[in-house]
């Protein structure tokens, strides 16, 4: 049974308003509350600030980015979603703060794919493969490098890239927040990569229940420490109206 949790409209909206505003000496790279658009075309170089990738296991419905709970097929949940976005005008800094809130139902897990793209060498040229099943990202690339922004490690051109590259996995329900320091990779300013893509991607056992992602955010260089404590305050509050709003389906 899928537990679909309406998140409080206005609380998002603060959440994202919250970090927009304290990104006063950085950028706002991604914010998405899902209030309207389509999953619509491909993951890559051309395709910049819209969400596209697997049409048939993901869509934009109720204010929200959904995994297709219908699909009896496992590898049509199962191929990833993403958008890719360009930094290079955001200015100087090393730190990018993701953040987004989840409802994963029980035997599904969410995989968070987070790359960056430079161009060094030569033009550069990617592509998503969204068939790929299991919490995998599969890439093509031509050209330039392709960096895991998880640890800055360089990462193959071929499609090959396995779910254990990933960000992070998830289960359950919550707000995930986290800090990237890029300081130590081989290319340390946000604004040194041509493109940055953020993907999801699942894997689901047979019957898992699907999941719902909102207010996505991507954002560089807050002030610290006291942007962060704000930051888990927001989150906090969400968990709350959640709990307080919960609406079952079966």
């Amino acid at each position: 049974m899928m537990h679909k949790h309406t998140v409080n409209t206005a609380v998002g909206i603060g959440i994202m308003f919250l970090i927009s505003s304290l990104s006063g000496f950085g950028a706002s790279l991604i914010q998405s509350d899902f209030s309207s658009g389509t999953i619509s075309g491909g993951v890559n170089h051309t395709s910049l600030n819209q969400w596209g990738g697997n049409s048939t296991g993901w869509s934009i419905t109720g204010g929200q980015l959904v995994n297709d709970t219908s699909l009896t097929n496992n590898n049509q949940r199962e191929g990833s979603v993403g958008i890719t976005v360009d930094p290079t005008g955001v200015g100087t800094g090393s730190k990018l703060y993701l953040g987004f809130d989840y409802d994963i139902a029980a035997g599904d897990t969410l995989y968070v794919h987070l790359r960056g793209f430079n161009a060094t060498g030569g033009a550069i040229t990617f592509s998503q493969n969204t068939g790929a099943t299991n919490g995998n990202l599969w890439m093509g690339q031509a050209g330039g490098s392709g960096y895991n922004m998880r640890d800055g490690t360089l990462m193959p051109t071929s499609s090959e890239q396995f779910a254990s590259s990933r960000l992070v996995q998830l289960t359950g329900t919550g707000s995930y927040l986290t800090s990237i320091d890029l300081s130590s990779y081989p290319i340390s300013e946000v604004s040194d990569y041509e493109y940055i893509t953020l993907a999801f991607a699942n894997n689901s056992t047979v019957g898992g229940g699907g999941f719902i992602i909102d207010n996505v955010s991507l954002t560089t260089t807050l002030p610290e420490p006291s942007s962060m404590l704000l930051f888990g305050f927001g989150a906090l509050i969400a968990r709350i109206a959640r709990k307080k709003q919960s609406v079952h389906q079966d």
